[in-house]
This record gives structure tokens, C-alpha cells and sequence, in this order.
């Protein structure tokens, strides 16, 4: 794919995701989190610092969404995406959650949840493209 076709496929996703109805904290966190990698994907993308096939391949969309750290363990620790507790906290639980285990959320804790919601943020995003890609499919008259 060109630049231009990945850009117009991440509006697309993005579209999507900015839409989806979320009704749990944990829901909304994940949400959030595809939104902030399409950011991301996009930025890179448009300084051309994406491989071309980033939607076409879910190996190469998988090295590509990491930005450099080999997992999203690494990512999360690494400080790329929040760094602070009480930001991780407000994200992923609701103010009964902290209330009720916020002492008992360590640090550690609250990045492995993190890079959790990233891995699930990810699927989405891949999830969503594998749909957009059959859709265009369908439309072309092609079939896989």
C-alpha cells in the first residue's frame, strides 16, 4: 500500500474505533489506548517511517506498532505511553476500584495492566483492518 491508501485506512480504523460505544472503565481504557497507537501509526506513517505494508502484513504491522520496543511489556516499562500511577489509575479503574485496591496497585502491577490494554488495543486495530480489508474485497468483487 501506499502512503496515501495506509492513511486513508487509518481513518477509517480510526473512525471505528472513535465510535465504538464502550460501557466498562477497562472498555474505555483499551479504546483509548487504539486511539493513541493510531496517532502514533499515523505520525509515522506520514514522516514516512512505516514500512508500506503495515496493513498488510501482521507481522509487519506487529514490529511496526511497537515503535521500537520489541513488545508491549517493553513499551509500557520504556515510559512510551503513561508513566505516572496515578494516570494508569484513572485510565484503566474507576474511582470505586482505586478506592477499594489502590494500595495494592504497585507500580509493576499497573504497567503489566497497561501493556495488557495496549495487546487488546492492538488486536483491535488489526481486528479492524482484516474487516476493512474484507469489505474492500467484497466491494472490488474479489474474494480472499
Amino acid at each position: 500500500m501506499t502512503k496515501s491508501k495506509n492513511l486513508k485506512r487509518l481513518g477509517k480504523i480510526w473512525k471505528i474505533v472513535r465510535s465504538q460505544e464502550t460501557n466498562t472503565q477497562y472498555k474505555k481504557a483499551v479504546r483509548l489506548y487504539a486511539l493513541e497507537l493510531l496517532g502514533k501509526l499515523r505520525e509515522a506513517i506520514k514522516d514516512e517511517n512505516v514500512d508500506d505494508a503495515v496493513f498488510q502484513s501482521e507481522n509487519i504491522f506487529e514490529k511496526e506498532i511497537h515503535f521500537g520496543a520489541s513488545d508491549f511489556i517493553q513499551y509500557s516499562f520504556g515510559g512510551c505511553s503513561l508513566c505516572y500511577n496515578e494516570e494508569i489509575k484513572k485510565r484503566l479503574y474507576t474511582e470505586k476500584e482505586i478506592l477499594r485496591y489502590g494500595d495494592k496497585m504497585t507500580s509493576d502491577f499497573l504497567l503489566q495492566r497497561q501493556a495488557a490494554c495496549l495487546v487488546e488495543a492492538k488486536n483491535m486495530i488489526w481486528n479492524l483492518n482484516i474487516f476493512e480489508n474484507q469489505l474492500e474485497l467484497s466491494k472490488s468483487g474479489r474474494n480472499w
